[in-house]
C-alpha cells in the first residue's frame, strides 16, 4: 500500500463559506435539494443491486417476520440507539450500567463493537445492501438479537438471524409491486440515507420513550469516521501491518468526503461532511414532531438543537424501572409472526420467473435498473438453493399425482 495522505485540499468546502452552528438547519429548499439529489444519485448507483438482492431474498422475506408487527409494541419503553461514531469508544461501557433499563437498538455498524463489550442488542437495524456492509452482520455470535432488515440486504448478512429477522422496506419501488401482486408486503420505515435515521424511525414507530442516542457523532470526531471494533478493523490492521499508522489510515478514510465545519455539542468547531450534517438535521427535525423525549448521550459530535437534549446514559435512564429481559425476548419472539400462506405463493411465483415466465415484471425490473440488469442475472438471483428444492419437490409431487 502506498503512503496514505489526507485528501483535504487547501480550499476546504464550507457550504459556500458558512459554518453551521449547533442545531442550525438547512433551509427547506436546501433540504428538498439534498433529498432529491441524494435519492436520485442513490437510485442511479444502486438500483440494479437493490433489485437483485431483494429478489435473491424473496423466499427468505416470505418466511420471516414483518416489521409492521413492531409498530406500537414497546410504548413508553426506553430505548438506546447505538451508532458507530468515534465517540462510542468513550461511552460504550456506559450502556452496561443501564442495559436493563432500555431496549438496545444497534445500528449494524455498531453491533460488533457492542458484542465485544458484552452488550448484546435486542434489535439490530440494517438498510445498506452492499456486501461490505453485510460484513458487519455476518458471523455475529448473537443468541437473542433480532435483525430489522431492509429487503435489499446482501444475502450473506442473514446467517446469524435465521427465523429472527423482521423485514422492512425504505421505498415502494421495484420489485415491491411484484411482491404486492403475490400478496407479500412489508412495513415501510423512514430513511434519509443513514441507518441511524432508520433506527430512530423504528424506535418512534415502536412507541419508545425516551430515546437515547449514543455514539451518534455525525462528525469526524478525533479525525475518525468510525469507532473501533467494527468489521473494518481487520482491514485497518492489514494496512498498519504494511507500515501505515492508524492516523494516516483514518485521514484517508475521512478524506473521501467533502469536508465542512460545524459547531459540536460543546460549541467547538469540528470537521464533518454535508451528508452527516443533514442526517443530524433530519433527526432534529423529526424529534420536534414527536412527544417522545429524545436525548443525546454521545458527549461529542453534532447531535444537538431543537428538541434534542443532552444527558449521559446514566442521567437519562437510571431512574427508569428495570425491564424483564426474558419478557422482552418473549415479546420479540411472539411478534415474529410468519404468514404461512405467503410462503407457497412466493415460492411458486419465484419458480415461475426462473422457468421463463413473468416477462413484463422482468422488463420493469430492467427498466428500473437503467438497463444494468439482464433477464439471466435476474433469474440467477432468484434461483436460490431453497427455491430449487421447492421446485424439485413440486415437480415430484406432480409426477406422483399423475401416476
Amino acid at each position: 500500500m502506498t503512503a496514505v495522505r489526507p485528501r483535504v485540499s487547501a480550499g476546504r468546502q464550507r457550504n459556500g463559506g458558512r459554518v453551521f452552528g449547533p442545531g442550525e438547519l438547512m433551509s427547506n429548499e436546501s433540504v428538498e435539494t439534498f433529498g432529491r439529489t441524494a435519492n436520485d444519485a442513490a437510485r442511479a448507483a444502486t438500483a440494479g443491486r437493490y433489485v437483485l438482492h431483494t429478489l435473491a431474498n424473496a423466499t427468505r422475506i416470505s418466511r420471516e417476520g414483518d416489521a409492521r408487527t413492531l409498530v406500537g409494541a414497546f410504548r413508553k419503553v426506553p430505548a438506546i440507539i447505538a451508532c458507530a461514531g468515534p465517540s462510542l469508544d468513550r461511552n460504550i461501557h456506559d450502556i452496561a450500567h443501564v442495559r436493563d433499563r432500555a431496549l438496545i437498538i444497534a445500528c449494524d455498524t455498531a453491533a460488533r463493537p457492542l458484542m465485544h463489550a458484552g452488550v448484546e442488542p435486542n434489535l439490530i437495524v440494517a438498510i445498506d445492501g452492499s456486501q461490505t456492509n453485510a460484513a458487519h452482520l455476518a458471523g455475529l455470535p448473537v443468541r437473542r438479537a433480532r435483525l430489522v432488515a431492509e429487503g435489499s440486504l446482501h444475502p450473506s448478512a442473514f446467517g446469524s438471524f435465521e427465523r429472527r429477522t423482521f423485514f422492512c422496506k425504505v421505498s415502494d419501488h421495484e420489485p415491491w409491486s411484484w411482491f404486492r401482486s403475490i400478496g407479500v408486503d412489508r412495513q415501510r420505515l423512514e430513511a434519509w440515507g443513514s441507518v441511524a435515521t432508520t433506527a430512530f424511525a423504528l424506535a418512534l414507530e415502536m412507541g419508545c420513550d425516551p430515546i437515547v442516542f449514543i455514539g451518534a457523532d455525525m462528525a469526524f470526531t478525533d479525525g475518525r469516521a468510525y469507532c473501533r471494533g467494527t468489521s473494518f478493523e481487520s482491514q485497518w490492521a492489514s494496512w498498519t501491518a504494511s507500515g501505515e499508522t492508524y492516523d494516516a489510515v483514518w485521514a484517508q478514510l475521512v478524506g473521501r468526503w467533502t469536508q465542512i465545519e460545524a459547531s459540536d455539542v460543546t460549541g467547538r468547531k469540528v470537521v464533518t461532511a454535508p451528508h452527516l450534517l443533514e442526517f443530524r438535521n433530519w433527526i432534529v427535525r423529526r424529534a420536534a414532531t414527536t412527544q417522545a423525549r429524545v436525548l443525546n448521550a454521545t458527549g461529542a459530535g453534532l447531535l444537538t438543537g431543537g428538541a434534542v437534549a443532552e444527558a449521559t446514559a446514566w442521567e437519562a435512564l437510571h431512574a427508569s424501572p428495570a425491564l424483564d429481559a426474558s419478557a422482552v425476548d418473549r415479546a420479540l419472539a411472539d411478534l415474529h409472526q410468519i404468514d404461512t400462506d405467503e410462503m407457497p405463493r412466493m415460492y411458486d411465483a419465484v419458480t415461475e420467473v426462473v422457468a421463463g415466465g413473468r416477462a413484463e415484471d422482468i422488463r420493469r425490473w430492467i427498466e428500473f435498473s437503467a438497463s444494468r440488469l439482464t433477464p439471466g442475472a435476474i433469474r440467477h438471483a432468484l434461483c436460490t438453493p431453497d427455491q430449487e428444492a421447492w421446485a424439485l419437490a413440486h415437480s415430484r409431487f406432480l409426477a406422483l399425482e399423475s401416476i
